[in-house]
């Protein structure tokens, strides 16, 4: 999988990426696999 550099992105693409894994913490999904699936630090 080929990783994107965030710094590249427009910032609707990161604020939609960020709601994204908000939606996913809340749900209880851990904060581990959150950010392997959206390329986030932890």
């Amino acid at each position: 999988m080929e990783k994107i550099d965030s710094r590249t992105l427009p910032m609707a693409a990161l604020n939609e990426r960020r709601r994204r894994a908000v939606k996913m913490r809340i749900e209880g999904v851990a904060l581990k696999e959150v950010a392997l699936r959206w390329d986030l630090s932890q």
